[in-house]
Order: C-alpha cells, then sequence, then structure tokens
C-alpha cells in the first residue's frame, strides 16, 4: 500500500470515527453460479467455462454539518472451471468525503475510485484483459462570502492515478479560483480559473508493429470558463464555456475552446428526459472517475482509456419513462474522439434501452439492448457490436433474493481477429440489497459496455 492509499484510508477511518452513530448504510453478499460459451470472446470458437462466484459489498452515506461522505465498494471473487483461465479476486471501491474544519467556510476533501479497466484498449473485456487501476484526490476548499450574493472559493488538490500494468502512473498537483454569483434563488452565475500540473513516472512512448500505441508525457494544463446553473421543481439547466490551453513538456502544445451542457425535465413517477452535450480535451487519469475533484462537466468520463491527451465531443440523449408496473430506460448517443499523438481518431454512435415489468413488489423481470456502431480513421477497422438478454429477480424473504439472466453479445469487426460473439448465463442468490459489487452489476458492465 503505497503513501496516497494510506492517506485515503486514514481519511475513511477518521470520517466513520467521527460519525459512526449517525452514519446510515447497508451491505449486501452472495453466491453465484454462471456459464459462458466464450469467455475469452475469441474470434474463433470458444470452449465452454464454467465458474463460481462469491462477493460481499456495501455503501455507507453520511450528510451532517461537518461531514459529507458517500462510499460504496466491493470484493468478489470467481473461481473457473478451467485451468486454462486464472481465478480472480476484484475490488471496487468508489468514495468521496468532505469534512468542514471551519462549518461553510473551510473544508478538507478527499476521494478515491478502485477499479478495473483495460489493459489493451482496443481490444474487448475479457478476464485477461483488465488490470486495476486507481484514482486518488484530496485537499483543502476555502469559501468566503464577500457579500451577499457573491462567493469567493480557494481550492487545492493532489492527485495520484495508479495502473496494476500500463506504465501510465502519475502525479497531479490542482489549483482553482472560483467567484459565483447568485443571480436568483435559483440561478447561480460563476467564473472559474482551474490549473493543473501532470508528472508521470517515466515518459514513455510505445510501438506496435511500429505504430505509436501509448505515449505519456508531462504536461501542464488551464482552464477557464463560465458556469451557468439554474434549477426548478421540474427543470434543471447547467452550462459551462470557456478555453483550454495544454503546455506539454516534450510534444505540441494544444489549445482550443470547451463546453459542456445538461437539460433535463423531471417527468411523473420519478422519470425524467434530458440532453447532455460536451466538448472537452481529457486523458486516461481523468476518466477513472465520473468527475474530477473539482465538479466540472468538463470531466465526464469518456469512453475509452488511451493513454494520450484526447479532444472528445459527445451528445447524449436519455430518458426514464415509468408508468403502471413498466418502466423504460434508455438513451442515444454519438461521440468523436481525436488524438493529439496517437493514430486513433474514432467515431462511434450508439442507443441502449432497458424494458422493465414489475408486477409484484417481490418480483422483477427485464429485457436489454445496445448496439454501438465504431469508425476508426487512421487504421482500417469498423466495428458493430450488440448485446441483447433478459434477467429476473425474484425476492424469496425480506432480505433474500434469486436472480438469473440470460445475454449474448456479438461484435462483427472489419479487423482480423476483433470480430466474436458469446452467451452467457448466470444464477445467483443474494443477502441485502442489490448494491456494490454483486454480479448483476458487474455483468452489466461487461455486457453492455462490450
Amino acid at each position: 500500500m503505497d503513501g496516497t492509499h494510506r492517506l485515503s484510508l486514514f481519511f475513511l477511518v477518521f470520517c466513520l470515527f467521527e460519525s459512526a452513530q449517525a452514519m446510515q448504510g447497508a451491505a449486501n453478499a452472495g453466491v453465484g453460479l454462471e456459464y459462458s460459451d466464450n469467455l475469452a470472446r475469441s474470434s474463433a470458437d470458444g470452449d465452454g467455462t464454467w465458474g463460481a462466484i462469491a462477493w460481499m459489498g456495501g455503501e455507507l452515506y453520511e450528510d451532517s454539518e461537518r461531514l459529507q461522505l458517500s462510499a460504496e465498494s466491493g470484493l468478489q471473487y470467481e473461481n473457473y472451471f478451467s485451468s486454462a483461465i486464472d481465478d480472480e479476486l476484484l475490488f471496487s471501491l468508489d468514495g468521496r468525503g468532505r469534512y468542514w474544519l471551519l462549518p461553510g467556510r473551510l473544508s478538507w476533501m478527499a476521494e478515491n475510485h478502485f477499479q478495473q479497466v483495460r489493459i489493451e484498449p482496443l481490444r474487448t473485456r475479457t478476464p485477461a484483459n483488465r488490470q486495476d487501476a486507481n484514482l486518488f484526490w484530496t485537499g483543502p476548499e476555502l469559501r468566503w462570502p464577500v457579500s451577499a450574493a457573491d462567493t469567493l472559493t480557494l481550492g487545492a488538490r493532489y492527485g495520484n492515478v495508479y495502473y496494476e500494468d500500463t506504465p501510465a502512473d502519475n502525479d497531479r498537483l490542482l489549483g482553482s479560483l472560483r467567484w459565483s454569483r447568485a443571480l436568483t434563488p435559483t440561478t447561480e452565475l460563476s467564473v472559474n480559473y482551474q490549473f493543473t500540473d501532470v508528472h508521470y513516472d517515466e515518459n514513455t512512448a510505445v510501438y506496435d508493429q511500429g505504430r505509436l500505441v501509448m505515449v505519456t508525457d508531462d504536461y501542464s494544463r488551464s482552464d477557464l470558463y463560465a458556469r451557468l446553473a439554474y434549477r426548478l421543481p421540474l427543470w434543471r439547466l447547467r452550462m459551462e464555456a470557456g478555453l483550454t490551453e495544454l503546455d506539454r513538456e516534450h510534444l505540441d502544445d494544444a489549445d482550443g475552446p470547451l463546453f459542456a451542457a445538461l437539460l433535463q425535465r423531471d417527468l411523473p413517477r420519478e422519470g425524467y428526459i434530458g440532453l447532455r452535450a460536451r466538448r472537452q480535451y481529457t486523458d486516461s487519469g481523468e476518466t477513472l472517475a465520473g468527475e474530477a475533484a473539482l465538479p466540472s462537466l468538463f470531466n465526464l468520463a469518456a469512453s475509452s482509456v488511451l493513454q494520450d491527451i484526447i479532444l472528445e465531443q459527445r451528445l447524449d440523449v436519455f430518458a426514464e419513462l415509468n408508468r403502471d408496473d413498466w418502466s423504460l430506460l434508455g438513451g442515444v448517443y454519438r461521440t468523436e474522439e481525436n488524438f493529439e499523438e496517437l493514430e486513433l481518431d474514432r467515431k462511434a454512435y450508439g442507443l441502449s434501452a432497458e424494458l422493465a415489468y414489475a408486477p409484484w413488489l417481490t418480483a422483477r423481470g427485464a429485457v436489454f439492448f445496445r448496439y454501438e456502431d465504431e469508425r476508426y480513421s487512421d487504421i482500417d477497422r469498423d466495428d458493430n457490436t450488440y448485446a441483447l438478454g433478459v434477467r429476473a429477480q425474484k425476492r424469496l424473504a425480506r432480505r433474500w433474493e434469486l436472480g438469473a439472466e440470460l445475454g449474448h453479445v456479438e461484435r462483427d469487426s472489419s479487423a482480423a481477429g476483433f470480430d466474436f460473439t458469446e452467451s452467457r448465463a448466470l444464477l445467483y442468490l443474494r443477502f441485502g440489497p442489490a448494491r456494490a459489487l454483486d454480479p448483476e452489476r458487474r455483468r452489466r458492465s461487461d455486457f453492455e459496455r462490450f
């Protein structure tokens, strides 16, 4: 365990000690049996593989005057009944905490995101193409009310990015300045400046068959942008617009405009419909968390984990509709990624949908579908991938649940060796709520994110 992980553990233990009596939480555990006819997702016909899984997980929440904490974690063991596939022990942690040293004025925050990502980003998700990765942030924030409507906020962060196999570990220092003004009780306008300095453990260029596939280079980044936030009982609007400058130590610099927007309307029965758009520079370290240490729409997770500076443009339309015993969750998207150094520019569009039916409080069934079309500009490769399946859960007792899932995923690729088909079956017994690293959520990640 390195120093940054000790710091994050110390912070979380401190938070638990400070508010153990008021903490809200839940835990779950379970066992399951799964079968895959092509677990390695090989372009050739694979051998059928059985496996047993056991997991435990939990979540903690706290929202008091001095402490805001949200943490979700899980541990899962997978035993494959095949000597060709190694057993796995998978850990996941998604936690954010803020402790107010001076309530409303001075706080200290920490967040940690531990998960598994692909080793070879151009290949699909398999047990062999998986590595641990961790993002850690911590630092103080000072808020100073200048007037009844104006607030000045100063922030500083230290961050660390770790990969188990990929040689791209790095340290980050971040400073921020924000001037915000409450225009009305529901509208806020702010001007923001953020500076980030990134230092890799080693600057690396990796080639595969003469093609550059990874490059890391120390860089500094400056973001200057304005943000407008508007909230009504049924409507939510958030917009950011500004400029970014990237100064790289050895490679060419980059700069350009940034834009992000979110428009969402709440619908009856906890439904919603919305639109999200963004144009941003990002790197693989920022994709390990949905948002960076300071909240900004610029840092939503990108769709690839490639080592380079990436200019990403993305548009999403999403909705959840609920009526009687039925619910529909889905969306469509289009994304474009342009790399500064790697010849891996791509465009993609896709859609996803899940239709669920819950005729009783103790039973639920759903069908799901996802399709994605990827096209690369600099290499001869176009991929069409779809996944479909059914899942069902039956509550046996107050805290016991039996679940099952059948799924099929298929990729048609113009590049040799990248197409595959896989069918899976999963049966599990769970104790506790459906939270943390349970098999349903992991399989949804594998099947629906490819």
